[in-house]
């Protein structure tokens, strides 16, 4: 609610701005044409005077219409958000998709395997010298050790030299631990387009 009433005050105060625009623009011409047309006067002073108020008055319409465009845009970015499915109420087969997806946009070369025999991994990644394998799970509850164990068999499988779970879940103990020692990251999605820069440090 709060940020319709931003939008809409947004809204108001663009179309407000165009009206005075509009009714200052017709004053103007009227006050101006009115003042020279009953006295004597250069016609140069005449024109620099109605160009300095049309001037003016195109100025403050179009500072109107783009505070009206720019609260436009702010609405259309905001449903755009809104629209976006959820990580939990996507697919597992979605999930592993729009984490690629992820890591796509911050110049990884992203592909999801096969459904059946990926050998423990959901993503193969790979960015400069580095080959990454992930193992994604959409869970509600936390994610424990079998994970960690899939992502690690498909390391050595891929010829990967990172591996990563990315989970919607939390991590048991026992598989943080496990990722401890063999050197596996425990992630989010939200992890994923910060991960570059982790990893290129």
């Amino acid at each position: 609610m709060g940020r319709r009433k931003v939008l809409r005050k947004k809204e108001r105060e663009g179309l407000f701005t165009l009206i005075v625009a509009v009714f200052l623009l017709w004053g103007g011409v009227r006050l101006v044409t009115g003042a020279f047309g009953y006295v004597e006067t250069h016609a140069w002073v005449r024109e620099a005077a109605i160009i300095v108020v049309l001037g003016a008055m195109a100025a403050l319409g179009i500072a109107g219409v783009l505070v009206l465009l720019q609260a436009i845009e702010k609405f259309k970015s905001r449903t755009a958000a809104r629209s976006v499915v959820a990580p939990l109420e996507m697919t597992p087969t979605d999930y592993e998709q729009y984490c690629a997806g992820l890591l796509e946009k911050c110049g990884w070369n992203a592909k999801t395997t096969a459904v059946s025999g990926d050998q423990g991994a959901d993503v193969v990644a790979e960015l400069e010298s580095i080959k990454l394998v992930i193992q994604c799970k959409r869970y509600v509850q936390p994610v424990g050790n079998k994970a960690v164990q899939e992502v690690m068999a498909a390391k050595v499988y891929y010829g990967a030299n990172v591996a990563a779970v990315v989970a919607t879940a939390p991590y048991t103990q026992s598989a943080i631990a496990l990722a401890k020692k063999s050197n596996v990251l425990l992630l989010s999605h939200v992890d994923l387009p910060q991960l570059n820069r982790t990893l290129l440090r």
